[in-house]
């Protein structure tokens, strides 16, 4: 069976290579889908070819881009009544690093165990998760958590 010819020149092929930030966008410029066998052949080529390929970012496309992000919704936003917000584990980090809660249980009062960071829960004290009220919030290890009357929604009552 003989080998199919390329599509592309060398001359092209240094010119992708120079002109792309990844393998795959050499695969794009040279008419390839990304992905299908073509990668270790290209590889090959540009080995063979000795061109440079220290400019590719790899699979960090966004490396060195800003991009706009979502913005922070203000915690006065957040701890009320009927919050739109669900998020609790990124609730309990904002509240810990503002220093409105502290990192230990409120119950025990644990922060370790075994030498190891205990992994803290946001606990709504009435059950309703949309309750972000600052006075219904508390932190709770995973053993005081369990041992709650609202754990898991043990306080919802059956459809």
């Amino acid at each position: 069976m003989r080998p199919r010819p390329r599509r592309w020149s060398e001359h092209e092929l240094v010119e992708a290579v120079t002109t792309s930030c990844s393998l795959a966008e050499v695969m794009r410029r040279l008419g390839y889908q990304p992905g299908r066998g073509i990668y270790r052949l290209l590889v090959g080529h540009i080995k063979r070819l000795g061109l440079d390929s220290s400019h590719f970012t790899g699979q960090s496309w966004a490396r060195g881009h800003k991009f706009p992000g979502r913005s922070v919704l203000p915690l006065s936003e957040i701890l009320v009544l009927n919050s739109p917000y669900t998020n609790t584990g990124r609730l309990r980090e904002r509240l810990i690093k503002v220093g409105l809660k502290e990192r230990r249980c409120v119950k025990c009062s644990l922060q370790r165990w075994r030498g190891q960071d205990l992994p803290l829960a946001l606990d709504h004290v009435n059950g309703d998760h949309t309750d972000n009220r600052l006075a219904n919030l508390r932190i709770l290890c995973p053993n005081c958590h369990a041992l709650t009357d609202t754990w898991c929604a043990r306080n919802r009552k059956p459809a």
